[in-house]
């Protein structure tokens, strides 16, 4: 059986879903935080779960201000909701950590996939 839904019900339900399971353990931080972060390290990791599950990095493998999600999660999301998933999460990250993002990807053998 299919069913119709619109894009905006779709991205509310994938928000929903991002929301209730990858929120970072501990909650957000404030933006200062994360900033302090990146310009020491480079990069900032998110844990849920006590498991990385996304890093954001300010320059990795050619790309500035990238959101790189662990390949467990990119395979779940993308198995639920094909690759309208993408720019919610990437919404969702820059609305909560109030960093920029301009490309999202996965680890590939030490590499970096982008998904967009």
């Amino acid at each position: 059986m299919k069913y119709l839904i619109d894009k905006q019900r779709l991205d509310d339900l994938i928000l929903e879903y991002i929301s209730e399971e990858y929120v970072p353990d501990y909650g957000w931080g404030d933006w200062y935080n994360y900033k302090e972060d990146i310009d020491i390290w480079g990069e900032v990791e998110f844990y849920v779960n006590d498991v990385s599950c996304y890093s954001y990095h300010k320059s990795f493998k050619g790309y500035n201000n990238i959101l790189v999600i662990n390949n467990g999660i990119v395979d779940r999301l993308t198995k639920m909701f094909g690759n309208m998933w993408i720019s919610v999460f990437a919404n969702w990250f820059s609305e909560n950590t109030s960093l920029p993002i301009q490309s999202v990807g996965t680890y590939e053998s030490w590499d970096v996939r982008i998904l967009s």
